[in-house]
């Protein structure tokens, strides 16, 4: 399950351009992800208005990996901590 997490956080990051200029910032995203790994929503639940904005467009650009039951159970609706 934490293998997923890492999958996850290395999609966002392909697709997060000039992360050095949030430095010290941080985002609450909330995601809800299908079985297949595809994106159904997100939204930011707090935290640097900047970053989450970046950190939600790079999340559906993102191809995140298919997921087992077991990581399903805990991922389908996850709420990640980004901080740069």
């Amino acid at each position: 399950v934490v293998g997923y997490a890492i999958e996850v956080k290395s999609a966002i990051e392909e697709h997060f351009y000039a992360a050095n200029s949030f430095k010290g910032r941080a985002c609450t995203l909330i995601f809800t992800l299908e079985k297949s790994g595809t994106l159904t929503d997100i939204a930011a639940q707090g935290g640097d208005a900047a970053l989450c904005s970046a950190a939600i467009v790079a999340s559906r650009k993102a191809k995140f990996p298919p997921m087992t039951d077991e990581q399903y159970k805990v991922f389908h609706h996850a709420v990640i901590d980004f901080k740069l």
